[in-house]
């Protein structure tokens, strides 16, 4: 289906995926793999955003090598990341952090639900494993974000 679809963009289009592995696996794999159809179908300069990004700084540095207008976006799923997941997130630039609720998804306890309000969770989940405090990482998410949707 990618190799049906990927051609389908543009270069005024930003390219959103979203990938994860298989339960208990860190997703190397389907990010690889996902890696390698998207670099035969869309030019390296193609504005890219990772939604959901939970890999490691394997994965990271192969989709930064192979994308230079590349952006990872994070949930709050960030709270419980492995030490490889938070190694990757340190690891990649501050100005390529996205932030997302991806409501309805990823509630907080005590929750039904999640809400693009909530976003603020997001953020300290983030900001945890970074030298930022949650509201500095809002403000430069929304630069990010402008940045990569052009406004």
């Amino acid at each position: 289906m990618l190799e049906k679809i990927l051609p389908l963009v543009e270069p005024r289009h930003v390219l959103v995926l979203h990938c994860r592995g298989i339960s208990g696996d860190s997703g190397a794999e389907a990010y690889l793999l996902l890696l390698h159809y998207v670099k035969k179908a869309v030019p390296e300069d193609q504005r890219i955003y990772l939604h959901c990004f939970n890999g490691d700084s394997y994965v990271c540095e192969q989709w930064s090598s192979a994308f230079r207008n590349l952006y990872f976006g994070f949930t709050s799923m960030a709270a419980g990341f492995t030490p490889p997941q938070v190694r990757a997130l340190k690891w990649i630039n501050h100005e390529r952090v996205l932030l997302e609720t991806d409501a309805p998804y990823f509630n907080r306890s005590g929750h039904k639900w999640c809400a693009p309000n909530q976003l603020y969770w997001t953020a300290e989940a983030v900001a945890k494993h970074l030298s930022y405090t949650a509201e500095s990482l809002l403000n430069a998410t929304v630069t990010n974000a402008q940045r990569l949707f052009r406004h």
